[in-house]
């Protein structure tokens, strides 16, 4: 399967928001109350992405492409946490697409754009629960350096979730995936 990555459009505004709610509905069903994940809708994400997309200074979206359709995408901003100078805020798979090199393909293209913005060094967050993920980001040289508590959902599905940063010293590594 051939993977092409690029840099998103607002025209991917929709594909983008059905790859997020879909992966978060997969990855977080079992940390999550399924009504809170239940109530959000593809038009929502689809009008945040939008929005996301459309904003100057153009934020760093990358996509991947398979089978014709977007997959996968990540977004980064050259702003980090302590002692890091940038941050991947999101990285999202569609389900069906998980375990085939496509995180990986997407994590390079975001260290490169981030490096080019001047950071040398990469953070992220992901849920304390997200096992998977802690695997996928330790593979990639990941160190797990904090964790946080938040409410989520203050609204009628309250509750809260702790989330762990995995950090990257040396984001050079990273522009080799």
């Amino acid at each position: 399967m051939a993977i092409l990555i690029r840099d998103a459009q607002v025209s991917d505004s929709r594909a983008i928001g059905k790859v997020q709610l879909d992966s978060w509905r997969s990855a977080y069903a079992a940390f999550m109350p399924a009504a809170y994940l239940e109530k959000f809708s593809y038009e929502e994400q689809e009008a945040d992405w939008h929005e996301i997309l459309s904003a100057e200074p153009r934020p760093l979206v990358s996509v991947a492409e398979a089978d014709g359709q977007i997959v996968g995408f990540s977004f980064g901003v050259p702003e980090g946490f302590e002692a890091y100078a940038c941050e991947l805020s999101i990285l999202h798979i569609a389900p069906n697409y998980r375990g085939q090199g496509i995180g990986k393909k997407l994590f390079g293209e975001m260290a490169r754009q981030l490096r080019a913005k001047g950071c040398a060094s990469l953070c992220l967050w992901t849920l304390k629960e997200n096992f998977p993920a802690h695997s996928f980001y330790e593979r990639l040289g990941g160190q797990r350096f904090s964790e946080k508590t938040s409410e989520i959902g203050k609204d009628d599905i309250g509750f809260f979730v702790t989330d762990v940063a995995f950090g990257w010293p040396d984001i050079n590594p990273l522009c080799e995936l």
